[in-house]
């Protein structure tokens, strides 16, 4: 498991996490078990190149209160290389020295998701949420995005039949749990409201700015060479194609910048993991590793 990429992660996963949300909502009281809406497949995070997500909301949610920032979320990541990965404190690094993956389940309520009463609604799920947190989940107010956290990491299981029945069980808990916490704030917002009254409702209100893919997250695991490293490359190899059988001299413009380990297999940004080759040698590389 410790050598899958990401889509090969994506395709092990997605068939155990729809079961496992499948069978919690078999156990869920019938008044929410029919409420209860779930993804298809595990989806990859927008912002962060190794975390997958699978999220599960309620059916009667719209844009008034968008499922995409007011959901129940699990995700599943691979950790950064050099120890350094998101929801883990240094304390609790050792415990994933055997497991370099994390999973993780919450309920996930980002303040951007409350246009209707959004005060109201905001202070009222403060005081509940908290109450009503089951064991092992702990309530957190994340200030840097603004999102209302009930949130639990456990160790990734290989065992396929293990890890269904712990996040069905996770799962079941945490939608018994809140849902009904939840469910005076989604039929609020019932009503469907057109962009111009939800432009008008968040108008004046100061949100966190959104985390976009220019973060120094997103740069350190994105995919392409960035233009200020592109001279020192070159420069380390004598500004020549790296293909032994080539060798072609190279110019800024005619340079291509290979991954010497393939970015689906290496997928942090390393200036030690470029090379320079021309397009005719890159192209015949493809996602081979040459040493």
């Amino acid at each position: 498991m410790l050598n899958l990429t990401v889509p090969e992660f994506r395709e092990r996963y997605t068939p155990l996490v729809v079961a496992a949300a499948d069978a919690a909502f078999l156990k869920l009281e019938c008044g929410l078990q029919s409420r209860m809406k779930r993804s298809r497949v595990l989806k990859s995070h927008g912002t962060y190149a190794n975390l997958l997500l699978f999220n599960v909301y309620d059916r009667h949610q719209n844009a008034t209160l968008d499922w995409k920032y007011f959901n129940y979320c699990f995700g599943l990541q691979r950790l950064k290389p050099w120890g350094k990965e998101i929801n883990i404190a240094e304390a609790d690094l050792p415990k994933w020295r055997d497991n370099p993956h994390q999973a993780y389940l919450h309920l996930w309520i980002a303040d951007r998701a409350l246009v209707v009463d959004a005060e109201q609604f905001r202070e009222y799920l403060s005081r509940e949420l908290p109450r009503a947190s089951p064991d092992g989940f702990t309530y957190k107010y994340a200030a840097s995005d603004g999102a209302q956290q009930l949130f639990v990491l456990f160790p990734l299981e290989e065992d396929p039949n293990r890890f269904v029945a712990n996040l069905a069980d996770l799962y079941g808990r945490l939608i018994a749990a809140a849902h009904p916490v939840l469910m005076p704030v989604i039929e609020a917002c019932r009503e469907p409201l057109s962009k111009e009254e939800r432009r008008e409702l968040l108008a004046g209100r100061e949100l966190p700015p959104r985390e976009r893919k220019g973060s120094r997250e997103a740069n350190d695991y994105g995919r392409f060479c960035p233009r200020s490293w592109r001279p020192e490359v070159l420069e380390k190899y004598g500004w020549r194609c790296q293909d032994k059988s080539c060798g072609v001299r190279l110019t800024l413009e005619t340079a291509q910048m290979d991954h010497i380990i393939p970015w689906s297999k290496e997928p942090l940004r390393r200036k030690e993991n470029f090379q320079p080759l021309c397009s005719t040698c890159n192209a015949r590389k493809g996602n081979r590793f040459t040493p």
